[in-house]
């Protein structure tokens, strides 16, 4: 899928983001209030990625990257680039077993490896959460 958000000249704001999203923006909002709330030193911004993949928007923790999010129409996921470190943390967490493993089986790049959620329900929601305390603390 690409992102709705094509249009370099054009940088996406909130509502905007909220309104393509649609009825999964409920669920966007329980992922950004939690950042909020439970970290300081946070940055968000939003950054075009060429035509093909358009905005996405960045969360930063002082200068580290610790998401990213990629907006659809109808639909969003939120893609963590995980070091070793926390790679180890996810597998002793209580995180699904099949997610474990795909995590441990993706190709690992100089930044570590990567992992997308489609953030389909409240699960997806606290999967999203349990990933985020893995990353900020590893």
């Amino acid at each position: 899928m690409n992102s709705v958000f094509t249009d370099k000249s054009i940088e996406p704001d909130e509502i905007a983001l909220m309104e393509v999203i649609g009825e999964k923006a409920e669920y966007l909002k329980e992922i950004l209030n939690h950042i909020h709330i439970e970290l300081d030193n946070i940055k968000i911004e939003w950054k075009h990625y060429g035509k093909k993949y358009g905005w996405q928007m960045k969360v930063f923790k002082k200068k580290r990257n610790l998401l990213f999010l990629l907006p659809f129409k109808n639909d969003f996921s939120i893609v963590f680039v995980l070091g070793d470190k926390a790679v180890a943390a996810c597998e002793n967490s209580d995180l699904p077993k099949d997610l474990i493993e795909t995590i441990k089986n993706e190709k690992k790049y100089m930044e570590g490896r990567g992992v997308r959620i489609d953030v389909r329900s409240k699960g997806d929601v606290d999967i999203v959460k349990t990933l985020l305390k893995i990353k900020v603390e590893n």
